[in-house]
């Protein structure tokens, strides 16, 4: 990843839902969000793929990083009904 990538994703916690092959997120699409509670702070586990050029990834943003555009990005992971934290017990 050049320099300018990568200050750009480390800007944005929640940016870091990137594609490192096509260097962009605009290609991205959230196969599955399921949020979790890990010691004491939630989470959200995202599984993405890049349609350009097929790349595969997964990992946790903290939830106090998620921005309005990802958690709407993360609703239609979940088919329209996202299982945020005001949802699950």
């Amino acid at each position: 990843m050049n320099e300018q990538m990568l200050a750009a994703v480390e800007e944005d916690p929640a940016g870091r839902i990137w594609c490192e092959v096509c260097g962009t997120d605009e290609h991205i699409f959230i196969e599955c969000a399921r949020w979790r509670r890990r010691g004491g702070t939630g989470y959200w586990d995202i599984d993405y793929t890049c349609t350009k050029c097929d790349s595969f990834y997964g990992h946790a943003v903290k939830d106090a990083d998620v921005t309005p555009a990802l958690m709407a990005a993360l609703a239609v992971a979940e088919n329209g009904a996202a299982a945020g934290p005001e949802t699950q017990s």
